[in-house]
């Protein structure tokens, strides 16, 4: 597995769509918690991500919050690879 850390404008097309399909279905299908996926935030976050060869399996994105601080959201592992 590899970590990429990479802000939106870096992701490829195919990146962002595994990370989304990624959290929609951990969120939506798994938790069953409907909700906008889409909350303009995305654009503004460092995305943090494992890749198994071309699958992503983790991901989390962050924003600087202050100077010494940061805040992360949407965490996410898939199922096959918790433990």
């Amino acid at each position: 597995m590899k970590l990429n850390i990479k802000k939106f404008n870096d992701l490829t097309n195919e990146e962002l769509y595994r990370l989304l399909e990624l959290r929609f279905n951990v969120f939506v299908y798994e938790h069953e918690y409907i909700y906008n996926e889409f909350d303009g935030q995305d654009k503004d976050a460092m995305h943090m991500f494992y890749k198994d060869d071309e699958d992503i399996v983790a991901t989390i994105r962050v924003f600087k919050d202050t100077k010494d601080s940061a805040v992360m959201s949407r965490f996410i592992v898939k199922k096959d690879f918790r433990s």
